[in-house]
């Protein structure tokens, strides 16, 4: 089992890498948001022990945004429609057919991938998307 420790203080990241080393795990160590995301990116991990509040990991978004991104982050790798977004956020000033949903993934997308050469949104065939890195 691959796993990545993220954490800004070094002698706490290291001390949590060597024990999980004596436990016979393979561990990848990153020290900020972007070298997190670069280790993710370039290889399997399997399991993230991450700190809260690291320095890098922070995208700035709106309330409905964050209540936007996370129902597919909640079943990453699953397609999921627009309207089961649409009953999660609870967009009830605008009507069930209208595009808020295209529009507020429109955000998110320049957001995140604003510093990131892998798109993480995926728009999937018929009225779904999907979270995760790769097509």
């Amino acid at each position: 089992m691959r796993v990545l420790v993220v954490e800004a203080v070094k002698t706490l990241r290291n001390s949590i890498a060597q024990a999980l080393r004596e436990y016979t795990y393979v561990v990848n160590e990153a020290g900020d948001g972007r070298l997190a995301l670069w280790h993710h990116q370039s290889g399997h991990i399997d399991v993230v022990i991450l700190e809260l509040m690291m320095p890098g990991v922070e995208i700035e978004s709106s309330a409905r945004e964050y209540a936007i991104l996370e129902y597919p982050a909640m079943r990453q790798g699953e397609i999921v429609l627009r309207g089961e977004i649409w009953e999660h956020v609870h967009c009830d000033d605008a009507p069930p057919e209208s595009s808020v949903v295209e529009v507020f993934v429109s955000f998110l997308r320049q957001t995140i991938n604003a510093d990131s050469s892998e798109r993480l949104i995926h728009t999937r065939r018929g009225p779904g998307y999907m979270l995760g890195a790769g097509d």
